[in-house]
């Protein structure tokens, strides 16, 4: 699963938060879904047959649903290849993505753990700033290794809600 989220919204498409779902089957991508909460929304659904065949290729939109184009399609196919890879790399180098709810140096992971965290001294700072100028939780998303923890996201929304676990795949 990836999620993506513009620091900006000035493009005029896509400028909203995607999420994309690869699904796998005896080790084989099979399925991807991405889906744009843009206004209106779009969803994209590709299927891969066991010979890397696509099978099933749809885009929907708001009052019509279209056939990907080749070009959507390899933009998926390469788009997952990348993600594996990275995923692999990050498994290989026991790097975690962590993301939780921050409170005054408090951290209570999406799956509900309670940790206390510090960051970098400037990733603190801009936490800081950012819990002063909200009203509520923060959610954070963090790498986490042996060589420390990067902050890489603060954000008003609760993206837990999009971190997989079993009974959502």
């Amino acid at each position: 699963m990836s999620v993506y989220s513009p620091y900006h919204n000035k493009a005029p498409h896509n400028k909203d938060t995607i999420v994309t779902f690869y699904e796998y089957r005896h080790g084989s991508l099979w399925q991807i879904r991405r889906n744009v909460f843009d206004n209106p929304p779009i969803a994209e659904t590709l299927r891969i047959s066991q010979d890397n065949s696509v099978i099933f290729k749809l885009r929907q939109l708001q009052k019509r649903n279209e056939p990907l184009s080749d070009d959507d399609v390899a933009r998926l196919t390469f788009d997952a290849k990348q993600i594996e890879k990275i995923s692999d790399a990050l498994i290989a180098d026991e790097v975690k993505l962590l993301q939780g709810h921050w409170q005054n140096g408090r951290v209570t992971t999406c799956s509900g753990k309670q940790l206390f965290i510090e960051f970098e001294p400037h990733a603190q700072k801009w936490l800081e700033e950012r819990q002063s100028n909200s009203s509520g939780l923060l959610t954070i998303a963090w790498l986490d290794s042996t060589e420390g923890k990067k902050l890489l996201l603060v954000a008003n929304d609760d993206f837990c809600r999009w971190e997989p676990t079993k009974d959502k795949l």
